[in-house]
């Protein structure tokens, strides 16, 4: 026996009973099989200890249920070593020390709550020498079971045990989903309000987009039609886009943005076609500049941006890459028990474009995200329909496969297959609850549904393979194909070793809601431009974070244009009036685009900028959206420093009384030259004295923040916006 057992351990008050047990178990291994994690190493040295274990013992006293509010701590060492031991898909054995009890989901962070699924170990003091001998029993049960190292790579012939596929959630890209026919299917447009898109901004673009997408189409469909294939994709775009807002895939239509950018380009370049008409590439440049605005505007867009910028092949690479995408996509025609066709044609089309086009890299990215949310939805549904009827006997195998939160992720795209969501229900229940046959009859049902999915995922190992080889988005199929196969093959129950019987799922407390967190937005920054997208008409700022911001065109002040004075104060004085805080979007791009500005034009790459936060992605992306029009709350006032304009009331005050004593309050108030207020809700019942001092507070702070920003070097934190107030100091990155 081979391998390393990780005790995960929190000094409770019975230090004795567990020290005991800790002698016990290092008598039974040898030097350097046991590893005990107390924190003292450091977050580091933990997770790279748990990522060298094979299994994962979690010992839980009676004190580690009142000592679960110290896992609030995203550093907490119990709680790393948990979270790392799950991502590993380690196996896990929860030991329970005299008469301690598993803790409720409810009380602990999402990120570990799959440890309450799991079958625990109980060890008493009444009896200690029989728990430690059984223990003992399933741990080296468990060892000769594990497969190797991560570093051993297995073969075909490998005999080593996996123990549980390893399938990511889905990405950027087309998402698919099961249906309850077993077919793949693309997945439909998920509700705007709950993605994290900016609706307003869409519902303001959207009208404009899909007119300019028509006019394109009409405008390249007359005549002889030279540019067919560029009529093609106009065509393509216009099917996108011309529908209603809450239709739009907005990844079908951004791939269908990328292959409309390629054709113009390899239209422009074609010297044996004649050339564009002037309006038509005038249309099309207003069409891409539209476009790539519109999608900065949902979290699709800025999702495929961010893998754009990380994306890095050879050419050879990318000759390699092409030829197992286009293998592997072929595979998937003509199976329509596997996928349907218009899915199938999705990947094949994306599969064929890497490569092409001005920007290859976008290509790659859009094909990666097809093809990676293909494949994670295939092997979900080939990984649940290779868990053997048997395994319902043992429970461990089907609650390990299920509870995985790897898998749980993926089996997100299975949720319209009511076969499966019966199942899942029934395990949700708990084994010790539900009927043997009852799951038996259930999970036979899944593995009939899911019986193609397994076919195809073996039949297509060969290209898995390949493709596996050539991306690293595509490194977990190996594992998982393996494990497919491994069941499959085998066919028989494990013994379960013993243990306390699965425990079932308590109803979580109805605990008042934690206080959020204070997060990024309101945040100003002094940022460097690290790259200017012309396509996109955005711009991606450094600001001392892993990744950068997003910079809209209409968000940048014209302040920051590197164009000549004259103009720049042109716009500044023709700049239209604020709505509601912010400039219209559309209205900007108008005045702008009279002097035939674009963003290549008027920012340049190493520019350095003042920036705030308006926006922070969803899902702990960490992503945020910038503007350079910035704004301070105070009490009663919002001050917008560089944005000048009248002063405002806000539009939550409704009565038209108040509004306009309100509006004669704050046009006496000494607002400076070049800035703008608008009074807040607070602000409807206060003395103009009142108003008038926190006017001054505001400007008082914006004039240190200023201050501040001219001392500091970018990237550098330049004001706390829930501390309403600029860091004392700045060298570097802050906060």
């Amino acid at each position: 026996m081979a391998g390393k057992v990780f005790i995960s351990y929190r000094q409770g008050s019975d230090v004795s009973f567990a020290r005991r047990l800790l002698a016990s178990l290092r008598g039974a291994f040898q030097p350097g099989e046991i590893v005990l994690g107390d924190g003292a190493e450091g977050v580091n040295w933990l997770r790279e200890r748990v990522r060298e274990c094979d299994i994962f013992l979690a010992m839980i006293d009676a004190d580690w249920l009142e000592q679960t509010r110290q896992m609030d701590d995203p550093l907490d060492h119990v709680r790393v070593a948990i979270e790392e031991a799950l991502r590993q898909h380690r196996r896990i054995i929860p030991v329970l020390l005299g008469e301690a009890a598993m803790p409720h989901a409810g009380t602990l962070p999402a990120t570990i709550r799959p440890l309450v699924t799991l079958h625990v170990v109980r060890v008493r003091q009444s009896g200690f020498n029989a728990s430690v001998t059984a223990l003992v029993n399933i741990l080296k049960k468990a060892l000769e079971d594990t497969e190797p190292p991560k570093d051993h790579a297995a073969t075909d012939n490998d005999p080593a045990k996996i123990l549980s596929p390893e399938i990511p959630e889905q990405g950027y890209g087309p998402h698919f989903e099961i249906g309850d026919d077993g077919v793949v299917t693309l997945a439909p447009p998920a509700a705007l309000d709950r993605q994290g898109n900016n609706i307003d901004r869409l519902k303001r673009m959207h009208p404009e987009l899909r007119d300019l997408s028509r006019e394109l189409a009409e405008a390249l469909g007359k005549g002889n039609i030279p540019h067919v294939y560029l009529l093609d994709r106009a065509k393509a775009y216009q099917r996108q886009i011309d529908q209603d807002l809450e239709h739009i895939d907005f990844a079908l239509l951004y791939m269908a943005g990328v292959r409309l950018a390629n054709a113009e380009k390899a239209a422009a370049g074609d010297r044996e076609l004649p050339t564009l008409p002037v309006s038509v590439r005038e249309t099309i440049d207003s069409l891409l500049q539209f476009h790539g605005t519109f999608m900065l505007a949902t979290r699709e867009g800025l999702e495929s941006i961010e893998a754009e910028q990380r994306y890095r092949r050879t050419q050879q690479e990318e000759v390699e890459y092409r030829k197992a995408a286009i293998d592997f996509a072929r595979s998937l025609q003509n199976q329509p028990t596997v996928v349907d066709s218009r899915a199938a044609a999705v990947v094949m089309t994306a599969a064929e474009d890497i490569g092409k086009g001005a920007n290859p890299e976008r290509s790659g990215t859009v094909a990666t995200g097809a093809m990676k949310n293909i494949t994670v939805t295939i092997a979900a549904g080939a990984a649940i329909g290779a868990i053997p009827v048997a395994a319902v006997a043992m429970g461990s195998t089907l609650l390990a496969v299920l509870a995985s939160p790897a898998c749980l992720i993926a089996t997100e795209g299975l949720k319209k297959s009511k076969s499966f969501s019966a199942l899942a229900v029934l395990v949700t229940m708990g084994l010790d609850t539900v009927a043997e046959t009852e799951l038996s009859n259930a999970l036979a049902k899944v593995r009939a549904l899911f019986a193609p999915q397994v076919r195809f995922l073996l039949s297509a190992k060969e290209q898995l393979g390949r493709l596996a080889g050539r991306s690293d988005e595509f490194k977990w199929l190996t594992r998982t194909v393996r494990w497919v196969e491994q069941e499959v093959e085998t066919k028989q129950p494990v013994a379960l070793p013993p243990a306390d019987p699965p425990r079932r799922p308590q109803p979580e407390p109805q605990l008042s809601p934690p206080p959020p967190e204070p997060g990024l937005l309101g945040n100003i920054y002094l940022g460097r431009i690290s790259v200017v997208e012309p396509v996109l008409q955005a711009a991606f700022v450094d600001y001392g974070a892993e990744r950068n911001g997003f910079l809209s065109f209409h968000d940048i002040h014209p302040d920051y244009y590197q164009i000549p004075v004259a103009e720049r104060q042109r716009l500044i004085i023709e700049r239209p009036v604020l709505i509601g805080g912010r400039y219209n979007a559309a209205e900007v791009n108008l005045v702008a685009s009279e002097g035939q500005n674009k963003i290549q034009d008027i920012v340049k790459r190493g520019q350095v900028v003042l920036v705030q936060i308006v926006k922070e992605e969803v899902r702990d992306k960490k992503g945020v959206v910038f503007s350079t029009h910035l704004s301070l709350a105070g009490r009663f006032l919002v001050l917008m420093p560089n944005n000048a304009g009248v002063a405002a009331v806000s539009s939550a005050i409704v009565s038209p009384p108040d509004r306009e004593r309100l509006k004669t309050v704050i046009q006496m108030l000494p607002v400076p030259d070049g800035m703008s207020i608008i009074l807040r809700e607070a602000g409807a019942s206060r003395r103009q004295a009142e108003i008038e001092d926190d006017l001054k507070e505001l400007i008082a702070r914006w004039d240190a923040l200023r201050d501040l920003a001219s001392k500091s070097s970018p990237p550098s934190l330049i004001y706390n916006a829930s501390a309403n107030e600029p860091p004392r100091g700045s060298d570097g990155p802050q906060g």
